[in-house]
């Protein structure tokens, strides 16, 4: 996982990594997901989703273009 993460965005995953994923760290999604210009919003049923954030910076909607391309 950390191989993949560092080949679609080079940042320093190794602390992610140890804190989160071998870690008990809850992840900080919210914090995550507004980087890549997305939000966690939640349907009247109360089912979680993700979002596409119309208020997102231009860097951060590239950012999720960038990881989700091919």
């Amino acid at each position: 996982m950390q191989a993949a993460l560092e080949a679609k965005a080079p940042l320093d995953w190794q602390s992610f990594h140890g804190a989160y994923i071998r870690g008990d760290k809850p992840l900080p999604l919210a914090e995550i997901f507004a980087k890549a210009g997305l939000h966690l919003a939640q349907a009247e049923d109360g089912t979680p989703s993700v979002e596409s954030d119309p208020a997102a910076s231009a860097s951060a909607a590239l950012l999720w273009k960038g990881l989700v391309a091919d």
